[in-house]
């Protein structure tokens, strides 16, 4: 009886042993395809199982098959459900990209109950057959020390930071991050005082750098100030100099390189954030954006959708994939994402300008004005702050050589609108367009006084020589000057940096002097024939 007794306490201590040492592998993802990867987690699963077995008890489970966009996953009821039936302690992901031919393997070990990261690596190895073992072994340090660990709340970043360990300062960085997410300029004013207040009381709180970074940067969106973006860079900085493993510290710096249009950088910040924190909506809404300012918008459809799936505002992503799809040639697909925003969110613009925008591009400058006239006051009824209408509305008419009403309508918007147009469909500035206007109607000296400090206003901005919107902006604002040549060379430029709206340009009455450009048509159908290569050799899967 007592041996009885005494193999049964030894295989609870050892079940309990397994219990306390159990890992749920979710499937990798792919950063340069936003793909899951279920053969690398198979085969992580099974290395694990065989090194940590060597060390004491432990139980690895691959999760397959598996929803796809649990692959590296950020949200702590996707890992709940590949739990469910595991109940696995911890969960064990990760992610893969090309880094100048290496192979980056990010591996994050979380707490399956709250989602906190509790260890996390990155290598870059040659990408051959040894990459799993070195990976897990990589990793297998890390994972063990947790895993003997009993209580997790010194190991996690939000636990070791001091402005979250000091309950007043973390009042202050609740209230701030609260603050930072309304959409108001008042709100986002508060929001800097708190987190400033935080740094004051804890200036080693990393968190508290990387929430004001991001704060500031979302307040430039209602009022440019180069002094608050310089700020919002230098605290982005700080927070990572504090703590390297942050993701919000690489979030915060992407948003301040993507403002700047310094999109490449914003990137590589975004996938690190990534790496260290895996995908959650926003990265991966900002991630899909990135790529199709870079001119990559079969890369940008898997982030879009990745966004999608996680988002609690259905529609909110469609407009955008719209935007994608237009660029890829796909008229039938940038429809139905279109009206799918039209329907999921009536009140707003997006959907149905993105529609607009296409019927224009195909010609169809009737339909075009059709829609924006069934549409247009609604949407100014509900949210006037919401300048996409009006712009719309100007650029059918300046596209379609309606001139009086154009001009009308381009000085309202730039009477009211501080973005003067930079942002929206085939980079129309006020400025830009009311020169062109001026010089149609006789007024020469007047508009090109006019479009010169455009171009000068262009070249003094911090995105002038990095955003390809920027130099698409520059190339129309020298053709209207009579610069061909310059012309020529910041569209060329603007191409290699992403521009690839190569219908626009034939519509736009800046462009009427490429009439004398022999190279330009060139120009256009080469871009015409990237997208078309786009398409169909790198077609998103549905």
């Amino acid at each position: 009886m007592r041996q009885l007794e005494t193999r049964h306490l030894a295989a609870t201590l050892q079940e309990d042993k397994l219990a306390a040492h159990s890992i749920a592998v979710l499937p990798f993802l792919n950063l340069d395809t936003a793909r899951p990867d279920n053969a690398f987690m198979l085969a992580i699963a099974h290395s694990l199982q065989a090194n940590l077995s060597r060390l004491g008890p432990a139980r690895v489970t691959a999760v397959f098959p598996a929803n796809p966009f649990w692959s590296d996953t950020a949200s702590v009821a996707d890992m709940r459900e590949a739990n469910l039936s595991l109940h696995a302690r911890t969960i064990l992901t990760g992610s893969e990209r090309l880094v100048k031919g290496k192979l980056r393997i990010s591996m994050r070990l979380l707490s399956a109950a709250t989602g906190d990261t509790l260890a996390t690596k990155s290598m870059d190895m040659a990408p051959n057959g040894g990459v799993i073992g070195e990976s897990a072994g990589g990793m297998l340090q890390p994972i063990y020390s947790a895993l003997e660990a009993t209580d997790w709340s010194a190991i996690t970043i939000a636990g070791r930071d001091p402005g979250l360990r000091n309950q007043t300062a973390r009042e202050f960085i609740i209230s701030g991050r609260e603050l930072m997410f309304r959409d108001s300029i008042e709100d986002l004013d508060r929001s800097l005082h708190c987190l400033e207040k935080a740094i004051e009381l804890e200036p080693k709180s990393a968190i508290a750098h990387a929430y004001l970074s991001a704060s500031a940067a979302s307040r430039i969106h209602f009022q440019w100030d180069a002094q608050l973006l310089a700020r919002a860079e230098r605290e982005a900085k700080q927070a990572l100099l504090l703590e390297p493993g942050l993701p919000d510290g690489h979030r915060s710096l992407a948003g301040v390189y993507f403002q700047t249009g310094r999109f490449e950088e914003a990137l590589e910040e975004q996938f690190r954030a990534m790496e260290t924190g895996g995908p959650e909506e926003h990265v991966a809404s900002s991630l899909g954006e990135t790529l199709e300012r870079l001119g990559r918008p079969v890369r940008a459809i898997g982030w879009l959708e990745m966004a999608r799936y996680w988002t609690s505002r259905p529609g909110a992503y469609d407009a955008f994939l719209g935007d994608c799809w237009i660029e890829l040639g796909d008229g039938k697909e940038a429809e139905n994402a279109y009206r799918r925003a039209m329907e999921l969110r009536p009140g707003n613009s997006d959907g149905w300008v993105g529609l607009c925008h296409q019927r224009l591009l195909e010609g169809n400058s009737a339909a075009a004005r059709q829609l924006c006239r069934e549409n247009r006051d609604r949407s100014n009824r509900d949210k006037a702050s919401d300048v996409f209408p009006d712009q719309m509305a100007a650029q059918i008419e300046f596209f379609t050589r309606n001139y009086p009403e154009a001009e009308r309508l381009y000085r309202e918007l730039n009477a009211r609108d501080p973005s003067k147009g930079a942002n929206f469909y085939g980079s129309v500035t006020y400025g830009s367009a009311l020169g062109r206007l001026q010089q149609l109607e006789g007024q020469e000296v007047k508009g090109l006084t006019t479009l010169r400090r455009v171009r000068s206003e262009e070249l003094s901005s911090p995105t002038s020589v990095h955003s390809g919107a920027a130099l698409y902006r520059l190339a129309a604002v020298e053709y209207s000057l009579g610069n061909t040549a310059a012309g020529r060379d910041y569209l060329r430029e603007a191409a290699l940096h992403g521009w690839s709206d190569f219908r626009s340009p034939r519509l736009d009455p800046r462009f009427d002097a490429a009439a004398r450009d022999p190279h330009f048509d060139q120009l256009l159908s080469n871009l015409g024939d990237k997208a078309f290569r786009d398409e169909t050799a790198n077609r998103p899967s549905r």
